[in-house]
């Protein structure tokens, strides 16, 4: 569409006078003069930014800035752009404007935000010339990159909208690390009777001056997940709960994810195949998380939602093109107060294992056989180290399995002798006679019971944790320490309700055992690098990456590497490829990013993922975790077959 401006208005002077041509000269002279006095002294026309400069701006910044946009200052208004000049110039140098996170030499990537060095240099220059302006003439508005990734739905896909329930007004300060910013889920019952297989989604935003990002999931509809939510949203009378981080029913995946920026989405297609497509089970429920930005005093009320497409229930996708948004990371960690892990080496970094089984066939892949997926199939690997080549055809002795046990005690009885064998070692704790008068008492006497028992020293260790942050202890790790044979806690008995549950910190797969960091400690330099191999019979790709930290993250890399058929992960000669790599990590600019081609895993591939903190000006120790004041090392890719 053309939008035409005024002329600018030109000024011209008569130059008659009384006198004919054989008037005086001087005359003459003077007419010019005073001409000349009027066009100084008189009011400019209106003005416009240079050319070049607003087709940048039109281009790159409007999607945002603008009446109406999600960000402050309206770059429409030319007097706004030339109060903000140097401010403008500095963040697009820098490159922090647009928000583009990502290291460009990472991958080749669709839908880039970045300026070339030519467009910024107009910023600069422009900005170095005083910010001058051009007398105003007609032009035509450039079209804002609003970056669509793939095709817009068919004519035979079925749209369902997936809306917040009610307008919500959102309240903010309800984290003490982001006073201005709100975090509220709303749960959408999108009544689907048979499994589907979304295609796409459009994020539909209601008021852009609220609206910073929205993350959107799905969770079970059975009735105990039902109850759970009900629940979380009786807490106010508001629409939906509120929630940093999502948790509290079950949660079975991730389906979407929207910042500033971002446009449509349509999966991308794969060749001779079709177009991808995420499956989702019958009887979900469509969670709806948004973080809301207080960019004015009052900015009103929200409603906004999400636009899915939906293949229709007799046109399934091929199987070869179902497709996860696949977890990856977010092992336990911690970091504690006062250290700054943001230079530390890479063969510093703390590492911690995990592996998944990604099918049930163990050589090629078969694509007539019903598969598990691989979305949630993780290799349950809580084995005694004598079974472990039998499940896996690797010596004990490689079989390297360093594991974490927690104890946890319930309805704790003031009068029992809780007691707990470790590697042959019992040991006991007489609640009474320690005049124990709660659950957390126990458990931090257990602790002290465990790490003063010299039978144990260099073997074992055990850390009290708070599990739901009211400062207290609810549960016991104990961990190994050497991470050369998996010992494990055999028994713990009382007569108060007690439970023992297993977290692994490595699978059952052939590692290099001094590589193993005792579980507690991981993190503790301010670097967490995990490793995470998948047990995939075939190569599998991966289109699209996202990567996330909390407040104290710097930064975050995700890699894939290869390893031998047996298991023994092998770093290539050459780099490992890269699938996304912040070197600047920005809580408020997260974003997905998909690949010009899809990227290759490996069969029996790895990925590796470090994450540095600083976490030096906190008087106090970050642990993982869904709060604002907790971290996480987290990647989420798009898979295939």
């Amino acid at each position: 569409m053309r939008l035409h401006y005024a002329l600018v208005v030109l000024l011209s002077a008569s130059c008659t006078s009384g006198a004919g041509p054989e008037g005086p000269a001087n005359n003459v002279a003077a007419n010019n003069v005073s001409a000349n006095n009027i066009a100084q002294n008189a009011e400019p026309g209106p003005m416009m930014l240079p050319t070049a400069l607003r087709e940048t701006m039109d281009e790159n910044c409007l999607s945002c800035h603008s009446p109406g946009g999600i960000a402050p200052f309206d770059f429409t208004d030319v007097q706004t752009v030339v109060s903000l000049g140097e401010l403008i110039g500095s963040t697009v140098q820098s490159r922090t404007m647009p928000p583009w996170n990502i290291d460009p030499t990472c991958a080749d990537l669709k839908g880039d935000l970045r300026l070339s060095d030519d467009q910024i240099a107009i910023f600069t220059e422009w900005v170095a010339d005083g910010k001058p302006l051009v007398p105003e003439a007609p032009f035509e508005r450039v079209a804002a990159k609003n970056p669509e990734i793939g095709d817009p739905p068919s004519d035979s896909d079925e749209i369902v909208d997936a809306m917040i329930p009610a307008a919500y007004n959102p309240v903010f300060g309800r984290s003490a690390a982001y006073q201005n910013d709100d975090f509220r889920c709303f749960v959408i019952d999108p009544g689907f009777t048979v499994d589907r297989q979304m295609t796409g989604f459009e994020v539909l935003v209601d008021n852009v001056e609220l609206a910073h990002h929205m993350v959107v999931y799905t969770a079970d509809g059975g009735e105990n997940s039902r109850a759970e939510i009900a629940a979380l949203e009786a807490e106010d009378e508001q629409p939906g709960f509120s929630c940093f981080g999502v948790g509290g029913f079950d949660l079975t995946g991730l389906i979407a994810a929207w910042a500033p920026g971002g446009g449509r989405v349509g999966f991308p297609q794969r060749q001779a195949i079709g177009q991808t497509a995420v499956p989702i089970e019958a009887g979900s429920l469509i969670v709806v998380q948004m973080h809301y930005n207080k960019t004015a005093a009052d900015a009103g009320t929200d409603q906004s939602g999400i636009r899915l497409w939906f293949r229709p229930d007799d046109a399934p996708v091929n199987e070869l093109a179902e497709a996860y948004f696949t977890f990856v990371g977010n092992e336990p960690f911690r970091v504690p107060a006062g250290v700054d892990g943001t230079d530390v080496p890479d063969d510093e970094c703390d590492i911690v294992y995990n592996t998944y089984n990604l099918d049930d066939v163990d050589d090629s892949p078969d694509v007539s056989a019903p598969r598990r997926g691989y979305h949630g199939d993780e290799l349950k690997c809580g084995l005694r180290v004598e079974d472990c080549e039998a499940e896996n055809g690797l010596g004990a002795a490689t079989c390297a399995i360093d594991y974490s046990t927690r104890l946890q005690i319930t309805n704790p009885d003031m009068s029992a002798t809780y007691s707990v064998t470790i590697a042959g070692t019992t040991l006991s704790y007489d609640a009474a006679s320690n005049a124990a008068s709660s659950a957390t008492q126990v458990l931090d006497g257990i602790v002290d019971a465990i790490n003063n028992e010299p039978a144990l020293s260099g073997i074992v260790t055990a850390i009290g944790r708070d599990t739901d942050g009211d400062t207290t202890t609810d549960e016991v790790i104990v961990s190994n320490v050497d991470g050369e044979a998996a010992l494990r806690t055999e028994s713990f008995t009382a007569t108060g309700e007690a439970t023992v549950r297993q977290r692994l910190a490595d699978g059952c797969a052939q590692w290099d055992a001094t590589r193993l960091v005792e579980a507690r400690n991981v993190g503790a330099s301010g670097c967490v690098q995990q490793e995470i191999y998948y047990r995939n019979p075939g190569p599998l790709k991966i289109w699209a990456a996202f990567s996330h930290m909390h407040l104290v993250g710097k930064r975050i890399e995700i890699e894939v590497m290869s390893s031998s058929d047996d298991g023994t992960v092998s770093v290539p000669a050459e780099e490992p490829e890269c699938l996304a790599r912040t070197n600047s990590w920005d809580f408020d600019w997260q974003r997905t990013y998909w690949f010009q081609e899809p990227k290759h895993l490996p069969r029996n591939g790895m990925v590796r993922l470090r994450c540095r903190y600083d976490n030096s000006d906190s008087g106090t120790e970050v642990r993982l975790g869904d709060g604002s004041g907790s971290e996480m090392c987290l990647g989420l890719v798009y898979l295939t077959l």
